[in-house]
């Protein structure tokens, strides 16, 4: 756990270095997000792959319904290190994310790697 919470500090802080947009955090429903400064809340998450499973469709529909009571908020991304499923891509899609796999190789094509 240690390490997932330190790589995912670590890629929030890439991303606020690189995109130049972040404004704050925020709590999703217990979970840490950034909030640009065009309203976007980001979702950042070193995972290898996402799947739609009960558990992950009941905390992103938390998540969601938590983003939903926000002021400001112009949209909601998901950055993920790894790949998304086809399905969960597809509901997540639905429900108003946008999706973003292989975050890392972006990174560190950034970073000049």
């Amino acid at each position: 756990m240690a390490v997932f919470l330190r790589v995912r500090a670590q890629l929030m802080s890439v991303y606020n270095e690189k995109e130049k947009s972040v404004a704050s955090f925020v709590d999703a429903n217990g979970t840490p997000m950034l909030l640009t400064k065009s309203g976007v809340v980001v979702g950042i998450f070193p995972l290898d792959h996402v799947a739609w499973t009960a558990g992950f469709a009941q905390k992103a529909m938390a998540v969601s319904s938590a983003i939903k009571g926000m002021q400001g908020v112009t949209g909601k991304q998901l950055w993920i290190t790894g790949t998304v499923d086809p399905v969960a891509r597809k509901a997540l899609e639905n429900s108003g994310w946008k999706v973003q796999e292989k975050y890392q190789d972006q990174i560190l094509t950034k970073l000049g790697y």
